[in-house]
Formats: structure tokens, sequence, C-alpha cells
């Protein structure tokens, strides 16, 4: 597990569910969880909380609603007492427990797309839940007391959102991959340049640190490099 402190001593913990990130936030007497992992990882994350002494979290944010993000959010609203807070564009697939899903945008993910096409849809179900809606007018509004805000970075998925903490570290779901050192295109997404604009937005925040929901961390100068790239 990895911790990153801010300026203002708001905590950052990683939680590696396998193959996706979860974030802790910690700060001010309040527990702030960044996305849930899949299902198949509830026990795992429920351990993980336990040993943290986390048995309240005050609200959850999904950065979008894929099964891999949203998989534990009834679990986390049920059991943990969570608000579980979603871009308005996502919430009726977090009440329905299936969200569609993004094309390929890389080479590799194209030909999985096209090998999945066939695929169940039960395999992207998740239990469903209630969502307590991310009005996009208090998306700069702290939250709980603590720096932390929410800003809409579409591209990835329609509702994808981005968190902010202290102006330092942003948690920043699918919009960027941390698996492949030098490139941060997710394999997967809906619009590409709306990709590009949304990592531009966050280059802005003053954000030195970057934390997908899958990979390792990306730095401001690599995003820059990216976006030279594919500008290009």
């Amino acid at each position: 597990m990895n911790t990153w402190i801010t300026k203002n001593g708001i905590q950052i913990h990683r939680i590696i569910c396998l193959y996706a990130n979860v974030y802790m936030v910690t700060g001010h007497g309040h527990c702030l969880l960044v996305d849930t992992g899949p299902v198949a990882f509830q026990k795992f994350l429920a351990r993980q909380l336990r040993r943290m002494d986390i048995y309240r979290i005050h609200g959850v944010i999904l950065t979008h609603t894929h099964y891999d993000h949203a998989g534990n959010a009834a679990f986390l609203q049920k059991n943990f007492g969570s608000r579980i807070m979603v871009h308005p564009a996502e919430a009726g697939y977090l009440k329905k427990g299936l969200s569609s899903v993004p094309g390929g945008i890389t080479a590799f993910a194209q030909v999985m797309e096209r090998l999945a096409s066939g695929i169940e849809p039960k395999m992207l179900e998740f239990p469903p839940c209630e969502p307590d809606k991310l009005p996009v007018s208090e998306f700069n509004k702290p939250f709980f007391d603590m720096l932390v805000t929410v800003m809409a970075t579409p591209g990835h998925s329609p509702g994808s959102v981005s968190v902010v903490v202290d102006r330092e570290v942003a948690l920043v779901g699918d919009c960027m991959f941390g698996v492949v050192p030098g490139k941060i295109l997710p394999p997967f997404g809906d619009d590409v340049s709306q990709i590009i604009s949304s990592w531009q937005q966050l280059l802005a925040t003053g954000c030195d640190i970057f934390l997908p929901g899958h990979g390792f961390g990306v730095s401001g100068p690599a995003v820059e490099k990216n976006i030279l790239s594919l500008s290009s």
C-alpha cells in the first residue's frame, strides 16, 4: 500500500485490488473513498479497510461506473453507511448495475473488443445501488471540510470525473493509464480528443502527480509529453 500526504496533511492511501486501484482519502476526521474495485475483491477490500481501522466511510466518489470501479459500491453503501456519488450522466448505470462499454482505442484493445463482442453482459454487471448525483454546479465544492474537489474529465466515458486533492494530487480513474511506462492513453475510451482535453484541464489544476485507476502514478511532464505526442 502506498501513501501520499499533502502539505495540509490530507492522506491518500492506495489499495490495490489486483488490477484496479482504490484510493482512501482521510483528513479532518473524515474518510472518502475514490472507486471501489471489482466485486471479486470485495472481501479483500473489506479486510484492508479493517486493517486501517476504517469502519465508516462518509462518501464514495466513483470516477465512472465500469464494473471494476463501481463493483463494491452497493456493499459500501450498505455496510459502511456511504454516500455513493457519481456524475449525473452515469447515475442510471449505477442504478442498473451495468455500464456501457467504450470502444477500443489502441490496436490491442480493438482486437480485444472484437474477441469480446459476444461476451455475456452478466460478466460486466455489478450490484446496483442508489446514486447520490454530483451536481455539475458543485464540482468545485470542497468535501467534508477537506480541500478535495471533483472535476469532469470525460473521454473514457461520458461521466468520467477526477478527484483533486489539495491541488497536489489528482485521482483520475481511467482518464489516464499507468500500466505501460511513458504511455498514459487508456486502451478503451469514447473520445480521444476529449481525453486529451481532460489531461490539459488536469494539468491546469497545478497537481504534480496523477494517480490512475490502473497502474502507477503519472507525473506532470509525462502528461505534457503524451499531449504533444498525440497532438502532433
